[in-house]
């Protein structure tokens, strides 16, 4: 039976693809595979230096999609209701009349 011992900082630097992302799908992987064998996510996040609530939600991804639920994802909205329709200065949307009223109202700087 394998032991399982705290990753070393230096076992850990291989697992980081950059400073925004705290793990790679590898990481994450290893780190599901120690919840699935028992031991507290608590433990397990203290150890990676992560939050418990990152990997909760990596686990609940990993068992719901296996390997394909640990990749990046974007973090762009689904749908944004109340977004601008048509770009500034364009024909006529609520940007471009917004821009035009403030320019004729001397309100622009």
């Amino acid at each position: 039976m394998e032991l399982l011992k705290a990753p070393t900082p230096s076992s850990l630097e291989v697992l980081v693809s950059h400073r925004n992302v705290p793990l790679t799908i590898e990481g994450k992987r290893r780190l599901c595979l120690r919840v699935d064998r028992g031991r507290p996510k608590a433990h397990i996040a203290a150890e990676a230096g992560i939050s418990r609530q990152s990997l909760h939600k990596w686990h609940t991804r990993w068992q719901v999609a296996g390997e394909a639920g640990l990749h990046e994802r974007s973090s762009r909205p689904h749908r944004s209701p109340r977004r601008t329709l048509t770009r500034p200065g364009s024909d006529g949307g609520p940007a471009h009349r917004i821009s035009t009223v403030s320019r004729s109202s001397c309100w622009a700087a």
